[in-house]
């Protein structure tokens, strides 16, 4: 519980670093949703990033709380997020829950160290290195929507139509999705 609540301080430095001296954060509005209501907010960056989050507000103890928070850019809610990234660690942990888990969430946790190497990659501009290793992870993450949002930011580095493909196989895989019109901007 101690490691939720540092990550979720470490996303709201992350926004703050994120919008900067010249970037916005606007509540654009309160809503209903499905489980109750939501406040959904535009960020803008500093370098002119557009992103859309969507809290959905509950109570406890009579206080009101952020339950869960949906982010256009990654696809999904936050909870799903934190999910992917512990279930390595619970597998490290605990080498039998390989066993237990199924199908993608287990390709997934085997992969987890293939997926760190690719976004390290990236994240140095090694674009034909972390592509290389996108290409080559399990056929069952291939059409993951987090996996598809990775391909598109690492494509994104190299252009050209690696950009356009990766684009249109989230359109193919997810299409619908809520984050589906902010990811296609550059396609259309």
């Amino acid at each position: 519980r101690t490691g939720f609540k540092q990550d979720l301080g470490a996303l709201g430095r992350q926004i703050v670093k994120g919008i900067g001296e010249t970037g916005s954060c606007r509540l654009l509005r309160i809503r209903r949703g499905a489980s109750g209501p939501e406040a959904v907010f535009r960020f803008l960056s500093a370098e002119g990033g557009m992103n859309y989050h969507v809290m959905a507000l509950r109570l406890s103890a009579g206080k009101p709380r952020i339950g869960d928070v949906y982010i256009a850019a990654s696809g999904e809610f936050l909870s799903a997020t934190f999910r992917r990234g512990y279930l390595p660690m619970a597998a490290e942990a605990n080498k039998g829950i390989l066993d237990k888990l199924l199908g993608k969430e287990n390709d997934f946790a085997r992969a987890w160290p293939q997926i760190l190497q690719m976004q390290a990659l990236s994240k140095v501009g090694d674009t034909a290195g972390a592509l290389k290793i996108l290409h080559g992870l399990p056929a069952s993450l291939q059409g993951d929507k987090f996996i598809l949002i990775q391909r598109i930011g690492i494509a994104s580095q190299a252009g050209g139509q690696e950009y356009q493909d990766a684009l249109a196989a989230f359109e193919k895989a997810c299409p619908g999705d809520p984050a589906l019109d902010l990811l296609l901007i550059d396609l259309h």
